[in-house]
């Protein structure tokens, strides 16, 4: 008996100073990137433009910056907007949302295919991202969906039909609107985080409830255009609009074209169910899923593969993130000189990451033996995207 209690302290001993461990495994620097800002983004404005104007100046006060370019940063994390070019008879217009940590820049590339097709484009930035991670500590969706329903009611006031599109946690964000409000007439969906492919997120509200901050080991910022860590809080908010969004589909069909693309080899999401998702539940004919990667097992006619592995280019697979950008992205593309390497930047293989001449590009933590892999920041099949997107939304047909 002696022996099963001594077991037993052991065991809560054990546990005891291992939950310890964890609460204070990550406890951030004393650093203005890790303390929530004094004041929120402002969220009243009376037009587009000021709305722009109000977001820049509050960022050019609470900003964390990464780089020597403090201007080229803010223009990255700013809303913005593009007036539409051979605009049609119909004024048409989209508001497209970022996805979890990123900002603006995200839809750089496609705002302006999307301009050029007849599109008024507005770019939104998510409140608590764009300045700080820390700021989205206090930052819920409620705000998220707040700020999107705003934009959505002042852009209505201004064009014949609206869409909206997003990435990641925004397509999430897009889509839950869309179902309840039969104004948008279609939904773009890049990498549609439906699901995450580990359910890590089902652990964020353990993990928030111990500690703010995950528990990795402090990464240097050095990317302008999105947050390099955030909060716990982000992944719970993230795990609700995920939640909202298959509960939605559970009962309910959108019926309207939507284009929606999934890199097969993706680490974020869980590529198998939005597969299943578009099937069943996005069911206009003139919807599309571009399928980076092999043929999945389905009889849908409407999905459309393109091949993923890419040797020429030293290419394995695609990322989450890598459909959105062109190979001419001055920040992402193939003659970027910013890299996302996995690796730890000091050790061995984020140095040889670093400085190769001779690197493969693949998703997020993707390994081959005898070959060294960054992630893949752009999208080979840019324009062959942008043709399927032109469908879809009809665009052949407008009136010009």
């Amino acid at each position: 008996m002696k022996k099963i209690l001594f077991l037993i302290l052991i065991i809560l001993a054990i546990s005891f100073i291992g939950l310890g461990y964890l609460l204070i495994s990550f406890t951030p620097p004393d650093h203005a990137m890790y303390k929530v800002s004094a004041t929120k983004l402002p969220t009243t404005y009376s037009s587009f433009e000021a709305y722009i104007q109000s977001t820049k100046h509050w960022l050019s006060k609470n900003r964390e910056f990464v780089t020597k370019d403090k201007e080229n940063e803010l223009l990255a994390n700013t809303p913005f907007e593009i007036k539409a070019k051979n605009e049609g008879t119909l004024r048409r217009g989209i508001i497209l949302v970022h996805g979890l940590g990123d900002s603006p820049y995200s839809f750089i590339d496609i705002a302006h295919h999307l301009s050029e097709q007849g599109f008024h484009v507005r770019v939104i930035l998510l409140p608590g991202h764009g300045s700080k991670p820390a700021n989205l500590i206090s930052t819920s969706i409620h705000d998220w969906e707040a700020l999107l329903s705003d934009q959505i009611a002042l852009f209505n006031t201004e064009v014949d039909q609206l869409y909206l599109g997003g990435f990641s946690t925004g397509a999430n964000l897009v889509t839950n609107v869309a179902i309840n409000d039969q104004s948008i007439k279609g939904l773009l969906l890049f990498s549609p985080a439906f699901r995450h492919r580990s359910g890590v997120s089902k652990f964020s509200y353990v993990l928030d409830a111990l500690n703010p901050w995950p528990f990795h080991k402090v990464k240097k910022a050095d990317n302008f255009a999105k947050y390099d860590i955030v909060p716990n809080n982000a992944a719970v908010q993230f795990s609700i609009s995920s939640q909202q969004v298959t509960d939605n589909l559970a009962t309910r069909l959108f019926q309207r074209p939507t284009f929606m693309v999934i890199s097969e080899k993706d680490n974020v999401i869980d590529t198998k169910q939005a597969l299943v998702l578009f099937e069943e539940k996005f069911t206009h004919p003139n919807s599309r899923l571009l399928w980076f990667g092999n043929s999945p097992q389905s009889v849908d006619k409407r999905i459309i593969v393109l091949d993923d592995y890419l040797p020429q280019q030293r290419i394995s697979n695609f990322s989450h993130m890598s459909v959105l950008y062109e190979p001419s992205n001055i920040h992402y593309g193939i003659n970027a000189k910013y890299r996302i390497c996995d690796a730890n930047a000091s050790s061995h293989l984020g140095v040889l990451c670093a400085n190769s001449n001779n690197l493969w590009y693949s998703a997020f933590g993707y390994k081959e033996e005898g070959k060294l892999h960054a992630r893949l920041t752009y999208n080979p099949w840019f324009r062959e995207m942008s043709t399927i997107i032109n469908s879809v939304l009809n665009i052949d047909s407008l009136s010009r």
